[in-house]
């Protein structure tokens, strides 16, 4: 129980979280009793299946439906059942290795940085060996929603869930029912025949195995999957291949989403191509038609892909505008409080309102050309200046020392590091060591100092920055007494101050 929220929030039983804990000591006992005996007898308790859906407005017109966003609030006790029940499945997962290593959502020690550092690898060595690449950006509508019962409870089955362990998942995905509660009023229950439960435990492993043999309906598209959201990437020197190869294998794909009875969300759907410059020149204006179930995709120079906006030549520009936009506007906010606030509570805005925009998959942008980054650089200047309330004209590189905050280019460069420290000490999935190639000795006699892993030959500015190449880079100029840090915690620690130091 100590790892659930103290939440004031509760379903149908008007139960709310917090006072479970505070009597688990007097029903634990019992509780676990009930636990046990329903995983004996593979049966999930009726009452616990009951989903109080909450609208909750977003934005727009109140008087339309799509501007609300459901929340749905299932009882708590049901949750401690789902826990349990999660540590046992997730253990049986990740020993059997059944989860694809193209899925990165919802699972332990796996980050969307890392999706993202998947899809710039295949993009930008497709680049350097002067390639044509197209990366097809899937949205699935309501896909969570949508999950097919039958089918999920099948293969669990496949994957070697089966017995008394099947007969309750029959028994937790079964009889589930809803109502709506709104302005205190309450609607009739109505059954749930599909669908993943939302606000469940469960629900999010439960989907990614519903979805993990997708990467079965093709063995040439490469996969790059983040729960529902589906990337495809493929290269080829010859366009027109690369066109007929694509259409085939989503054709394929198509079938596949057809028998999972999955629909397409075509608005949200598109596909780009990627290229070096005069690449990108040559066929901007080409006509290049790509089908998904009958549907032609859009064709788009830039897309949001899990929060970070890509465009066509990898140069981070759109995604870079967008931070400095939301930038500005949190800056006007600390502006405005900067003569009544102290410089802890501006130092707490500037980490709350300003920081992660720096930080969030900083890894794969944080590299991009000194122009682009310079409308950010300005920003985190400036910001400096506010929480310090120092003039407009100061120098910013002791501000910088003085709230030991590090500068967008080297929070860059601890990123890459920290990766391979991760990559050296095992610390990551085995997905991501495809990024560092480990280096072979090549003479008799070894060096003093035997770099760890290989600098892999580039052409393009755009490989340059992938971490497989600036990772060992940086680390080969580090100190020994870094490099050889006991702990992630002591790495981290002298990282940062290694940096922090070239600014006094």
């Amino acid at each position: 129980m100590g790892k659930f929220k103290n939440k004031a929030s509760f379903g149908h039983d008007l139960i709310p979280n917090d006072i479970i804990k505070k009597s688990i000591k007097c029903i634990a006992l019992p509780l676990a009793e009930i636990i046990n005996c329903s995983f004996r007898n593979g049966m999930f308790p009726d009452e616990l299946k009951i989903a109080k859906v909450c609208p909750v407005f977003k934005n727009g017109a109140q008087n339309i439906f799509s501007n609300y966003r459901p929340i749905s609030l299932l009882p708590n006790f049901s949750k401690i059942f789902e826990k349990v029940m999660y540590c046992r499945l997730e253990s049986y997962v990740v020993s059997k290795n059944i989860l694809s290593s193209s899925q990165y959502g919802f699972r332990h020690n796996h980050s969307t940085y890392m999706a993202l550092l998947d899809m710039y690898n295949k993009i930008s060595s497709a680049t350097d060996d002067k390639d044509y690449a197209i990366g097809i950006f899937i949205d699935l509508s309501k896909a969570f929603d949508t999950l097919n019962h039958k089918i999920l409870i099948s293969k669990l089955q496949y994957y070697g869930i089966r017995g008394v362990p099947l007969l309750w998942f029959q028994s937790y995905l079964s009889n589930r029912q809803q109502y709506v509660f709104y302005n205190n009023v309450s609607s009739s229950v109505k059954n749930v025949t599909c669908g993943v439960p939302q606000g469940s435990i469960l629900g999010p492993l439960l989907f990614l195995l519903y979805i993990n043999d997708i990467v079965n309906s093709s063995k040439i598209l490469h996969f790059i999957i983040f729960a529902d959201d589906t990337n495809l990437f493929f290269s080829s020197k010859d366009l027109i291949k690369l066109t007929a190869v694509v259409n085939t294998e989503l054709n394929k794909l198509s079938i596949w989403f057809s028998a999972n009875k999955l629909s397409l969300n075509v608005k949200k759907t598109n596909f780009m191509l990627f290229g070096s410059k005069a690449k990108i020149r040559l066929f901007r204006n080409t006509s290049i038609q790509i089908l998904l179930n009958g549907i032609l995709l859009e064709r788009v120079a830039v897309t949001k892909f899990l929060g970070v906006y890509v465009d066509e030549n990898l140069s981070w520009n759109k995604h870079t505008s967008q931070i400095a936009l939301k930038i500005s506007k949190s800056l006007g906010v600390i502006n405005r409080v900067k003569h009544i606030l102290s410089y802890s509570c501006l130092s707490s805005l500037y980490y709350t309102m300003i920081q992660p925009y720096f930080t969030y998959c900083n890894i794969i942008w944080g590299g991009a050309n000194k122009n682009i980054l310079k409308k950010l650089t300005g920003l985190q200047k400036r910001s400096m200046r506010l929480i310090t309330r120092s003039q407009y004209l100061t120098s910013c590189n002791p501000l910088f020392a003085k709230t030991g905050i590090l500068k967008l280019t080297d929070m860059y460069n601890m990123h890459i590091l920290l990766f391979v420290y991760k990559i050296k000490n095992n610390l990551l999935p085995v997905s991501c060591s495809q990024h560092l190639i480990p280096y072979v000795k090549k003479h008799r006699y070894e060096f003093r100092q035997v770099p760890i892993f290989q600098i892999l030959k580039f052409k393009s500015e755009i490989r340059h920055k992938y971490v497989g190449i600036a990772g060992p880079r940086l680390w080969n100029s580090l100190p020994m007494s870094i490099k050889e840090s006991e702990s992630l915690v002591i790495f981290k620690t002298r990282i940062f101050q290694f940096f922090l130091s070239c600014y006094s």
